[in-house]
């Protein structure tokens, strides 16, 4: 069932705009290996009109990579442990520094990334699409089901129950990185993120 899900994913996702699937592994760098999961899924994180204010601030425990797909997979490397992301005048710019790209990853040296106070496994993904700038985070859909756990069951109870949710939440998670790649093949368009982090979509 995985193996199958693996492929069903390999034949959309390199118009999705998404981290790469295990399966697509080419170099062993430390930001290709973040950049490689099993089934990854994409949790959106925040989303304003490219003609509002923005103002997007992440935190790294050292330094982070700025990772560009589509420019042939280029990677620049940031001293620094803060990413200050803005958009301004059709252009985002990080920590000051105008990024000539409509979609990139910021990949973290080490550990995880911090946004508005919570830490976030994977790495994080800004796009702007449509007059829409995306932040979506993309972790690997059993780290998805791990962070979700804590909130959505209670310590304490029974095994077999906690198995049940993660068997839940893993089958919906997957459900919906299917339905968003199916949309997206059928209008042409890109589609950022495959679920919204609130309640819309979480279960």
């Amino acid at each position: 069932m995985k193996l199958l899900l693996n492929l069903l994913l390999c034949l959309s996702f390199w118009g999705a705009c998404t981290a790469l699937p295990a399966k697509a592994k080419s170099r062993p760098d430390l930001v290709s290996n973040k950049l490689l999961m099993d089934i990854p899924i994409r949790v959106l994180l925040e989303e304003k009109s490219a003609t509002t204010h923005l103002n997007w601030k992440l935190e790294c425990p050292q330094a982070f990579f700025l990772f560009l797909p589509e420019k042939k997979q280029k990677k620049t490397a940031f001293q620094s442990s803060v990413a200050a992301i803005t958009y301004q005048m059709g252009s985002f710019y990080i920590n000051g520094a105008r990024q000539n790209a409509n979609h990139f990853f910021i990949v973290p040296l080490k550990g995880g990334i911090s946004f508005r106070g919570n830490s976030f496994d994977g790495i994080f993904a800004v796009t702007h699409t449509n007059g829409i700038c995306y932040l979506v985070n993309h972790l690997d859909i059993e780290e998805y089901v791990l962070s979700v756990i804590p909130h959505e069951s209670v310590q304490g109870w029974p095994a077999e129950v906690q198995k049940a949710f993660c068997i839940g939440f893993r089958s919906y998670g997957i459900s919906k990185v299917l339905e968003r790649r199916a949309l997206q093949e059928k209008n042409s368009k890109v589609v950022a993120y495959d679920i919204k982090n609130t309640n819309a979509h979480q279960v």
